[in-house]
């Protein structure tokens, strides 16, 4: 069995779709498009909403979070989709790394915080082990990404937001976490690596946007898909 065609059984989301190679990505990308949803639960402080199979006449299908009006309030999207089924690989298969990508947008930049990857909290900042590419109007103009095991590992990706989509992509693997954006390296953690890595590794995708504000936020994703190499 060649490396990347190890993706436990379960999942590309939102299709069902299996992923057996990298090359293969770029074509169930367009079925991606095809389906907005949640990523199993929808959540958030008083006034959040989140919606989805939204329409636009310039844009494929998209989910769209929407905060409350109170700073600090937010809406998120979040599941597990099974990640816990990589600790059962068939006999003899060695777990090179779990992926996640999304695509998703900001629809303002100000007052406002974004994550997306893997994480087993409600929250932005680091409060137990995750994986995120983020953007917080508090911290800086570009956008970050952050391991957290024991400690925080965070790298600025040198790149400003705005408001147009962009592809975010996190590996990790035992010895490292690489995050892409737009499928360039942007950065590589190898002091804080959740759970040293796969097996184990059994945290939520999960998208999460915050008004630091008084004022709702937008934010906007058209896919989430999360396997195995």
């Amino acid at each position: 069995m060649q490396p990347g065609q190890i993706a436990a059984e379960n999942w590309a989301y939102p299709t069902g779709l299996l992923p057996r190679r990298w090359s293969d990505l770029n074509t169930l990308k367009a079925l991606f498009y095809k389906k907005a949803e949640s990523l199993g639960t929808d959540t958030g402080e008083s006034g959040y909403s989140v919606t989805h199979a939204v329409l636009a006449d310039t844009e494929p299908l998209y989910s769209r979070l929407a905060t409350g009006v109170t700073s600090g309030y937010s809406a998120r999207s979040y599941g597990d989709h099974n990640i816990a089924r990589a600790q059962r690989l068939p006999v003899g298969s060695t777990t090179v790394k779990i992926v996640f990508e999304a695509q998703a947008r900001l629809e303002q930049t100000t007052d406002c915080a974004l994550s997306v990857g893997f994480t087993s909290v409600n929250s932005i900042e680091p409060l137990a082990e995750l994986v995120q590419i983020f953007y917080n109007s508090t911290v800086g103009a570009n956008w970050q990404s952050r391991s957290y095991q024991s400690a925080e590992e965070q790298t600025d990706l040198g790149v400003a937001v705005d408001t147009n989509y962009h592809i975010f992509h996190i590996e990790v693997a035992s010895a490292a976490v690489t995050f892409y954006l737009d499928g360039t390296l942007k950065a590589t953690h190898s002091t804080q690596i959740p759970q040293a890595g796969l097996p184990g590794y059994m945290y939520r995708a999960q998208a999460i946007l915050v008004t630091n504000a008084a004022a709702a936020k937008y934010a906007r994703y058209t896919y989430v898909a999360v396997w195995l190499e």
